[in-house]
C-alpha cells in the first residue's frame, strides 16, 4: 500500500475464499474504473477491480445508463498540483 500520488500498484492475493461486499464504479468512454470490497471471518479490503480476478461461483452487476451526462475528464489530472 502507498500515500504517494500517483499511488503505487498492489495486488493482493488471498489463499481462502472471499466474499464480495461490494463493487461500484463507472465505464467511461469505454474504460472500466471499478473497486471492489472483499472480506473474510475478521478482515475486509478493497481496491480498484482489475481484469484477471476471478469469482469461485458468480457475481452480480448491475449496469445503469447515464444518458447524456459526460463524465470523460472526471479522472484526468496531469499532476498531484490539480488535485489541491
Amino acid at each position: 500500500m502507498s500515500n504517494d500520488l500517483p499511488p503505487a500498484e498492489s495486488y493482493p492475493k488471498s489463499t481462502q475464499p472471499l466474499d464480495i461486499v461490494a463493487i461500484g464504479g463507472m465505464i467511461i468512454d469505454g474504460r472500466v474504473h471499478a473497486h471492489i470490497d472483499f472480506s473474510d471471518e475478521r478482515n475486509g479490503f478493497g481496491g480498484h477491480l482489475e481484469e484477471g480476478c476471478l469469482a469461485l461461483t458468480f457475481t452480480v452487476v448491475a449496469l445503469a445508463d447515464l444518458g447524456e451526462v459526460t463524465l470523460s475528464s472526471w479522472d484526468t489530472f496531469k499532476n498531484e498540483a490539480e488535485l489541491r
